[in-house]
């Protein structure tokens, strides 16, 4: 129980900042946290099932500050902890897929929205963010294309 208390003290304290705008320091207390959910032992299938969906919470929040600091490896990253715990995580399926595209990996972006879309097909957000994946996708092709022409023709 004090250790879920030290969990929820530095997730909400990196929440707080996170809403002042400090991302540097929401990154460092969410990391606090998910250091601190990660020694927990001998624990029930209930209590087992509320760490992971803390752990899950933390990484898209992590995630979400890696974006907005522009560090999108990172946020890659960070939604995949959170799709290893909950694979069918729409946010997390949404960060990754929205990081995979400031990385210009379109393809990626696309199989991550698309899921997510099939998920929650009524978020508007989401489909707009897997139209602006595809039309990468399509412009990365033609590139290819304009490249072999060069290189070939």
């Amino acid at each position: 129980p004090d250790r879920l208390r030290m969990v929820m003290k530095n997730k909400e304290e990196g929440n707080e900042l996170f809403k002042g705008g400090n991302l540097q320091h929401a990154v460092k207390r969410y990391i606090r946290a998910i250091g601190h959910s990660a020694k927990f032992v001998d624990l029930s299938p209930d209590q087992r099932k509320e760490v992971e969906s803390v752990k899950v919470s933390l990484n898209l929040s992590l995630a979400m500050c890696y974006i907005k600091l522009e560090r999108y490896e990172k946020a890659v990253q960070s939604s995949t902890e959170a799709l290893k715990l909950d694979p069918d995580s729409v946010r997390g399926l949404f960060r990754r897929g929205n990081a995979y595209q400031y990385l210009k990996n379109y393809d990626d972006s696309v199989a991550d929205l698309k899921k997510a879309l099939k998920l929650n097909p009524k978020d508007k957000n989401i489909a707009r963010y897997l139209a602006r994946a595809e039309k990468g996708v399509k412009i990365e092709k033609e590139k290819q294309k304009r490249f072999a022409k060069k290189m070939f023709g």
